[in-house]
C-alpha cells in the first residue's frame, strides 16, 4: 500500500498550546489473516514506513515512524488501530539571523484510531485521531550550548489516502 495524508495537531508543551499541520507519506505491506476459518473474515495488518515533515517561519520538522495497523475489513469501511514507534528532528531558528538556534530530537511512541472508507476496491479516504508523545532532548546552540529533557503531548485529526496496489477486495 501507498499513500499519503495532513494531519492537524495541537500539542503542549510546559502549558503552551500550540497547532501545526504536517504533511506525510507512507508504504506498507498488507498481511491477509486467514479468511478460510469458518468464513470469517479476521482483517488485514498493514506495517510499513512512514516519513513526514512540517515547517513553519521559524522551524522545519522532520520525522520518520514505523507504523503497525490492524484494519477491521467490512464492505464500504475499514475501521482501524496503529501503534507508531519514531524519531522527530526540530530545527529551530534564530528570526533575526535566520541561523540555527537548537535542535530537538524526539522518540515518538504513538497511537492512531479510525476508518478507512472505500472511494473505490484499491482506494481508500483516511480520517483519524491520534496521539503522538514526544520524548525530547532540547539542544541549545545559542548563547552557550545547553541541553536538558522535555515532554510533549499532541493530539489531532488526520485526513488521507491509501491505494492499495494487487489486492483482492
Amino acid at each position: 500500500m501507498i499513500g499519503g495524508g495532513a494531519r492537524f495537531l495541537g500539542s503542549s508543551v510546559s502549558n503552551q498550546l500550540t497547532a501545526n499541520v504536517e504533511i506525510s507519506a507512507s508504504a506498507g505491506y498488507l498481511f491477509q489473516l486467514d479468511r478460510n476459518e469458518a468464513k470469517k473474515n479476521k482483517g488485514t495488518i498493514a506495517v510499513g514506513l512512514q516519513p513526514s515533515f512540517a515547517w513553519g517561519h521559524l522551524i522545519d520538522v522532520y520525522k520518520v515512524i514505523i507504523f503497525s495497523r490492524y484494519y477491521f475489513n467490512f464492505e464500504r469501511v475499514s475501521p482501524f488501530i496503529e501503534a507508531d514507534l519514531g524519531y522527530r528532528l526540530q530545527n529551530n531558528f534564530s528570526p533575526s539571523s535566520g541561523e540555527l538556534t537548537a535542535y530537538v530530537e524526539s522518540f515518538v511512541p504513538g497511537v492512531k484510531l479510525g476508518g478507512a472508507f472505500y472511494i473505490s476496491p484499491h482506494v481508500t479516504f483516511d480520517a483519524y485521531l491520534f496521539y503522538d508523545n514526544f520524548n525530547s532532548t532540547n539542544h541549545i546552540l545559542e548563547p552557550s550550548e545547553v541541553t536538558n529533557k522535555s515532554v510533549e503531548h499532541a493530539f489531532g485529526l488526520g485526513l488521507g489516502f491509501q491505494i492499495f496496489l494487487q489486492c483482492k477486495k
